[in-house]
């Protein structure tokens, strides 16, 4: 499967995972509402204050709504199309994966490390594993903004007969 392929398929996925966001849209919308009335009638006592607040927090509830079901239907079809592409190819799909004990500098950077995304099974005829490789690492600079950089790497590790075990 291609990238295009696979774009394509979670996007298939999102779209048939998020036919019901609008029940999820439509109660944040109303709660934004009735949260940020309070604070337009607090700020600005009438039907005014009232009515702008309701207003802006049903806009800003239901934009959040939707934002959160979008990322979670979109984390879903990813899910389910990397199983489904594992599956069609014989292999087994685990969306958390140990890290390989093998010992490489790349495997040993960042402040965290972890595999996600991976399958087992076999290629050119030995036992296999594929995974989406992460480490992270924090720095702070000099005005004490902390920001973490993600180096990504996609592994496959090709276990050879003795050392299968």
């Amino acid at each position: 499967m291609s990238d295009g392929e696979f774009d394509a398929a979670v996007d298939a996925e999102w779209r048939k995972r998020s036919r019901g966001a609008i029940g999820w849209v439509a109660l944040g919308a109303v709660v934004g509402a009735a949260v940020l009335a309070f604070f337009g009638w607090a700020w600005a006592p009438g039907p005014l204050g009232l009515g702008a607040g309701a207003a802006i927090g049903a806009v800003v509830g239901g934009l959040a709504a939707w934002l959160v079901v979008r990322a979670r239907a979109r984390r879903a079809a990813h899910l389910a199309v990397a199983a489904r592409w594992a599956r069609d190819n014989g292999w087994i799909y685990a969306e958390q994966v140990e890290m390989p004990a093998i010992d490489l500098a790349f495997l040993r950077q960042g402040d965290r490390r972890y595999c996600e995304d991976g399958a087992s099974g076999t290629l050119a005829g030995h036992p296999a594993e594929i995974a989406n490789f992460t480490a992270e690492t924090d720095s702070t600079d000099s005005e004490g903004n902390r920001t973490t950089h993600y180096d990504k790497y996609f592994i496959v590790v090709l276990r050879s007969e003795e050392h299968t075990s």
